[in-house]
Parts: structure tokens; C-alpha cells; sequence
């Protein structure tokens, strides 16, 4: 990551590195827009739920699953602009919050 942004990368010869460089540029971005995509969708399926149904299914609030989510929207968001140092770690820490409402909250409070 380090020669990519350093300008060391395109002023190698071998074409492999070139082309290792070049899938470091879109690789990134596009793991972080899927993990983007989850996670809004988590906070989309989270807001119309009723506060009552997580109470009832012994889950956290639904204001603490709304910041949750909302935080995860956000960590994956920052991991969209490459060169950031945490721009892989974010968006695998966002997705992590995200699949966590998913997986185990929502099919609780579903109704």
C-alpha cells in the first residue's frame, strides 16, 4: 500500500507489480462499497421496527441498535476514500456491526 501512494509503484519495471498496483485502486474501494451497502442496509431495515418488539425479544434498544447501525454506516463510509490508514479496517469492523443487527436482532424484532 505504502509504494502505491509513494509513486514507488509505476516506477517499477515488472509488469506484475504494475498491474498488482492497479488492483490495489479498485479492490479496496469496492470492498469497502459492498460493506457500505450492508450496512445502510442494516439501518434501513432497523428504523420502521416498533421500540416495543426489541423489549419483548430481550434485544438492547432500539436506540442503541440505531447508533449501532449508524455507526457502522459511517466507519464503512470513511473506509470508501483510499490512502487513509484505516480504510481496510473500518469497513471490516463497520460490516461486523452491521451483520451482527442482521443476523441476530432482526429476525428477533421481524414482525
Amino acid at each position: 500500500m505504502q509504494l502505491l501512494f509513494s509513486g514507488q509503484c509505476f516506477q517499477q519495471d515488472s509488469l506484475t507489480s504494475i498491474v498488482r498496483c492497479l488492483d490495489v485502486l479498485w479492490i479496496m474501494p469496492a470492498f469497502a462499497i459492498v460493506c457500505f451497502g450492508v450496512a445502510v442496509l442494516a439501518l434501513v431495515r432497523c428504523v420502521p421496527k416498533n421500540a416495543q418488539r426489541f423489549e419483548m425479544s430481550f434485544k438492547r434498544s432500539k436506540g442503541f441498535w440505531l447508533g449501532m447501525t449508524g455507526g457502522a454506516v459511517l466507519l464503512t463510509l470513511f473506509g470508501i476514500f483510499p490512502g487513509s490508514p484505516f480504510s481496510f479496517l473500518f469497513p471490516v469492523i463497520g460490516v461486523i456491526m452491521a451483520a451482527v443487527y442482521l443476523a441476530d436482532v432482526e429476525p428477533e424484532v421481524r414482525g
